[in-house]
């Protein structure tokens, strides 16, 4: 029977080329799978996974363990420190194909092998968390033994629910291996099918879902344990399950541990427990402010606000609302091991952010407190807490990952849930309900729910730095004019202090160190230089590269790329990043501006593989912090008030016009791009600037701001569009954006690379307004194009990236090297 849908589906797939799907509508094309071969290359090697992308120190410095991709293999080797030369053992982890699900039938490109978390628990086991694809067998309420024929793996105590007359699949992704140093004792501790979710349905049958696992700590009080959390989905009374575990990666034995029960309706911080501590309304059915509560411990009346714990600190202001996003607010970051202290960023009373220490049971400052006038000590995003990595700025929390249907959110139906989950989870449902999310979307997503399954509690990530040993938080990274870390031991500071000597302009970030603090793990990146791994030693000074990152960037120069700041006439300073290309295709060298893709990000001097590619176009690429920019402060956001794009295309201005005073750029061949925001502040620039740039790119952008706030609005609740309005010029402003309203000031040519949306789907808006913008200033004689943006690109997939940026450079050949050729009459010559 399974067999019999994946062919109706394929069936059913071509026949909608042929079929228009509703009014106005036009039909996607058939999918088209191309070899390897015949991908572009241009650009592979920029966008392809490095070929070391994680590494790990023994806790007793003898060993490293790195990551090693080869081609569509990805192994974890490991070398004893004094004699790196020989590797001690190689061990194969996971390939490409048993990470990809086995239903995206449109992709050309696999989904690349990963190993999402790895870290030595005791000093001669490792352990590591990959995107295995777990096909997971719905169908009837047993659990029984199996294995996994589809990876070839076998599994400790493996389960899978019992195979019915009628099964459907999902894939899950997410599967915890050990392995001794020597490479022996390699064994499978835990799938997603192991740790699965019963969930009732009305019909009686008890449903078992499986849950992703991810690794969120060491255990303190076993060193042969790590902490692993699964996540529920959301139910119809908008509750959720949060379980932890403590797994043993000798024996493979799980033992449960902390079971919480929390709602959908708000997001939660959690501690090093894994307890909820503290929460925020995630809806904007909640009214403004949004005011941030925490456990109280008490019976009743339990979430209390946290101003009223911090009123006495003079750093309250624990609440959010589009009047202060970007102005004054406290943010809290994270828990100590010792869950009674908060550590939380303020700008209250102040122009920059700093960093300070709460005490949730005495409501006082702790002894902690960064400061620095000028810059911010942390930099918000459009989330609230630093958790809220899942969301999408440009769309919401997805059905998959939280069980709510794809249009209203949770459901309080109880019939139309159990039919979005059986949808969800594969269970036999014949039923076509309106919200159902599409099968070939649900592979995708439940791909998604395997790699960021830290949607609910992440702790072990941005800013905060804890030490194993120690058990307590011990730094935190912030951006200065590099990405940097800032340390509470005047020991580990002095060594952050050495490394940025020995390697200026770089991000230096110390990745781990052994117990007895005698070596450090570094991962040292620029711009355009992907980087490498090193040990550093500090009683001996002695900084070694182990393994670069992508090896095969290192035989090549690398581009120059260049801090700089001025004071623009206005009074406000301009800073940013100017990347100058090895090789110059013409001189003096054409520009090439890149927006920030949020309005309010600040450059950033991490390996940016956007940037090689327009350099290695033979492009001087320009990234400017314009006013607006987080890390700053909040005096010279006031600059954009009267309208973000105009004071951002002046900036961009006078930046080019600073630098062509000291570099030989052609301030006369500028063109200039951008990604989400970023594209629409491109398209802005050649109308508020027509003779400063001479085209424009943007991709994936919303080209209506006004019709995305509203949407976002009223179809999921989503605040985050509510936060940023008042930046974007508020609701008059946005009503008048004159990209669609004025299509004809638009003379210069422009290239929009949109995507169309997943195959079977109706075209999302922006990429119809994409190709309204299009035939408008086409009609005027201007080039204007419009490139389609595939699923793997979205996903990006290397050979998609290289795919869309061969043609961005196809269009600047055009349009500003002029490289186009007229073959002129053809004549036919005689011998």
């Amino acid at each position: 029977m399974h067999h019999i849908r994946r062919f109706i589906y394929c069936v059913a797939m071509s026949l909608a080329v042929f079929f228009p799907r509703a009014a106005g509508q036009t039909a996607l094309p058939s999918p088209t799978v191309v070899s390897t071969e015949e991908a572009p290359k241009r650009f592979f090697n920029f966008f392809v996974p490095a070929r070391t992308e994680i590494t790990a120190l023994s806790p007793d410095g003898k060993y490293l363990a790195y990551t090693l991709r080869e081609e569509e293999k990805l192994s974890v080797v490991i070398v004893e420190i004094d004699n790196p030369t020989k590797a001690k053992t190689k061990v194969a982890v996971i390939s490409d194909e048993q990470a990809t699900p086995m239903a995206k039938l449109k992709d050309k490109e696999k989904t690349p092998a990963q190993i999402r978390w790895m870290g030595w628990v005791t000093p001669t086991r490792l352990v590591v968390e990959t995107n295995r694809v777990c096909p997971v067998t719905f169908g009837g309420p047993n659990i029984t033994g199996a294995t996994n024929a589809d990876s070839g793996a076998s599994f400790v105590a493996a389960a899978t629910v019992a195979v019915a007359d009628d099964p459907l699949f999902i894939n899950m992704v997410g599967e915890i291996w050990a392995f001794d140093a020597d490479g022996q004792n390699a064994r499978s501790l835990l799938t997603p099918k192991d740790i699965p979710e019963g969930i009732p349905f009305l019909s009686g049958k008890q449903r078992q879902l499986a849950r992703a696992p991810h690794i969120v700590d060491y255990a303190g009080d076993d060193p042969d344990c790590i902490i692993v959390q699964a996540d529920g989905i959301v139910r119809p009374n908008s509750l959720r399950r949060v379980e932890r575990f403590k797994l043993n990666v000798n024996s493979g034995k799980l033992t449960e541990l902390e079971d919480y029960t929390i709602t959908s309706h708000q997001n939660y911080l959690f501690d090093r427990e894994g307890k909820p501590r503290i929460a925020i309304p995630t809806s904007v059915h909640d009214a403004f402010p949004h005011v941030m509560t925490y456990d109280s411990g008490t019976t009743f009346n339990r979430w209390k606000p946290l101003d009223q714990l911090a009123a006495t600190t003079g750093r309250a202001a624990f609440s959010v609302s589009p009047k202060n996003f970007f102005g004054e607010r406290s943010v809290p970051l994270g828990f100590d091991y010792d869950s009674n202290l908060l550590y939380f960023a303020s700008n209250t009373g102040r122009d920059t952010f700093g960093l300070y220490g709460l005490d949730i049971t005495t409501g006082k400052l702790s002894h902690l407190s960064a400061e620095n006038p000028g810059f911010d000590m942390y930099n918000p995003g459009p989330g609230v807490f630093p958790d809220s990595l899942v969301f999408s700025l440009f769309g919401h929390e997805d059905p998959v990952l939280t069980g709510e249907p794809a249009e209203t959110g949770a459901s309080t139906v109880a019939g139309d849930w159990e039919n979005n989950m059986a949808q969800t989870a594969g269970a036999d449902s014949d039923s076509a309900v309106g919200n159902h999310v599409s099968s070939s979307a649900l592979m995708a997503r439940a791909e998604i729910q395997g790699r960021a399954a830290s949607i609910v509690g992440r702790i072990d990530g941005y800013p905060l730095v804890y030490d194993r040993f120690q058990r307590k938080v011990v730094g935190f990274r912030m951006e200065g004019w590099t990405y940097t870390t800032r340390w509470f031991s005047p020991e580990f500071q002095t060594v952050q202090r050495d490394l940025e000597t020995a390697k200026p302009g770089y991000s230096v970030q110390i990745e781990s160190w052994d117990s007895a603090r005698q070596r450090f793990l570094v991962k040292i990146e620029g711009v355009t230089d992907s980087g490498a791994y090193y040990i550093y030693e500090p009683a001996k000074k002695k900084l070694r590269q182990f393994v670069a990152r992508a090896p095969w960037q290192e035989n090549r120069k690398q581009h120059d790329t260049t801090m700089f700041s001025f004071t623009a006439p206005q009074g406000h300073d301009i800073s940013g990043l100017f990347t100058f290309p090895r090789t110059a295709r013409k001189l003096p060298v054409p520009v090439i501006v890149i927006c920030s893709s949020q309005p309010w990000s600040r450059v950033h001097t991490e390996y940016q593989a956007e940037v090689l590619s327009y350099a290695d176009m033979g492009f001087a690429v320009l990234q400017v912090n314009t006013r607006g920019a987080w890390g700053f402060g909040i005096k010279q956001r006031e600059g954009v008030r009267n309208g973000y794009e105009d004071a951002q295309v002046a900036d961009i201005s006078m930046a080019i016009d600073y630098l062509a005073r000291g570099f030989a750029i052609n301030a006369k061949r500028v063109a200039i791009a951008g990604e989400g925001f970023g594209g629409y502040i491109a398209l802005r620039s050649i109308q508020l600037e027509p003779t400063k740039f001479r085209c424009a790119i943007a991709i994936d952008t919303i080209l209506d701001l006004q019709g995305w706030v509203a949407e976002s609005r009223w179809t999921n609740g989503d605040p985050r569009p509510q936060f940023i309005q008042n930046f974007l010029g508020g609701a008059a402003r946005l009503k008048s954006s004159p990209l669609l309203t004025q299509p004809e000031t638009i003379t210069n040519p422009v290239l929009l690379l949109s995507y169309r949306g997943p195959g079977g789907s109706l075209e999302p808006s922006a990429y119809i307004d994409a190709r309204k913008l299009v035939r408008a200033v086409s009609s005027k004689d201007v080039t204007a194009e419009v490139f389609d943006l595939t699923d793997d690109y979205m996903a990006g997939l290397p050979y998609a990236k290289s795919e869309a940026f061969r043609k961005i450079e196809d269009f600047l050949n055009v349009n500003i090297y002029n490289y186009q050729v007229k073959s002129g009459e053809l004549k036919i010559l005689k011998d």
